[in-house]
């Protein structure tokens, strides 16, 4: 617990250089975190609404599942998400906190997620993760070592 909350300290400390993108339009960046059933359900249609996509952040585990009171989606949901349009970004396959884990067990998780998701993805390569909460933003942003050459997501750099 000390561990954990020494990270989010430090990660708050942090300074970071933001990225200025040089479009001559406004971008927004529409995002559904652990991808609950509603956001399927309700999010989808108000984002056609404007003609928008938004990216899905997915965790394997969740799939089907009904937890804490929060419905989830399930394989229909992904399926349908692809053929809309929709990014469908990864997760930890288990949704656990990142500081809590180390380096090797936070790769196998990630790579077991990317391979949980490869069949809806119809040959697309993942392209966006998120790391669970503020707290591992240390670890984003360089801590972790080089990922595999052949992995389906990009380094976590």
């Amino acid at each position: 617990m000390l561990a954990m909350r020494l990270t989010r300290f430090i990660a708050r400390m942090t300074n970071v250089r933001p990225a200025r993108l040089l479009g001559a339009k406004p971008i927004a960046s529409i995002t559904f975190d652990d991808f609950p059933k509603s956001a399927w359900t309700v999010g989808v249609p108000l984002l056609a609404q404007y003609k928008a996509r938004g990216t899905y952040y997915t965790a394997g585990n969740f799939c089907g599942r009904t937890v804490e009171g929060m419905e989830f989606y399930d394989d229909a949901d992904l399926r349908a998400l692809v053929a809309a349009g929709h990014e469908i970004g990864c997760h930890g396959f288990g949704h656990q906190p990142t500081p809590s884990l180390s380096t090797q067990t936070l790769a196998q998780d990630m790579d077991r997620n990317a391979r949980f998701l490869a069949p809806f993805l119809n040959g697309a390569k993942l392209e966006s993760y998120a790391a669970w909460r503020r707290a591992a933003r240390l670890r984003a942003a360089g801590c972790a070592p080089d990922r595999r050459a052949d992995s389906p997501l990009p380094a976590i750099t």
